[in-house]
């Protein structure tokens, strides 16, 4: 439902399906292929940071993207470092990029952020 919301408002939106992420390197490689980044972005966090700042570069075509987190919990829950440290890169690209990069996750009220204005 969340997704198809941000759909209507003009995002392309790609999913981390995270049931079975309960580390940051596996995290970290999820949110890479979501978002179709360069390889290294996916074992380099510098790399994942850089080319988030690069998007328009994977993302020409797309000018609003929405990574939706589905079950965040599991990773907050097993790691939650790691949760923290990924959390903070998001944030900071999508502050960065405002209306053209949105971060939502799904899972436990704990981990659930209220959505971004869209506009």
């Amino acid at each position: 439902m969340l997704g198809a919301r941000l759909a209507e408002q003009g995002y392309t939106v790609r999913t981390v399906r995270g049931a079975q992420l309960t580390d940051l390197r596996a995290a970290q490689r999820a949110v890479a292929t979501a978002l179709h980044l360069p390889g290294n972005a996916a074992t380099n966090l510098d790399a994942l940071v850089d080319s988030l700042r690069d998007l328009d570069d994977w993302w020409p075509h797309d000018p609003r993207l929405a990574l939706l987190w589905e079950d965040a919990d599991v990773l907050q829950e097993h790691d939650p470092k790691g949760w923290a440290t990924l959390q903070d890169i998001l944030d900071e690209a999508s502050e960065r990029e405002p209306g053209r990069l949105r971060i939502e996750t799904v899972g436990t009220a704990a981990t659930q952020r209220r959505p971004r204005d869209a506009t």
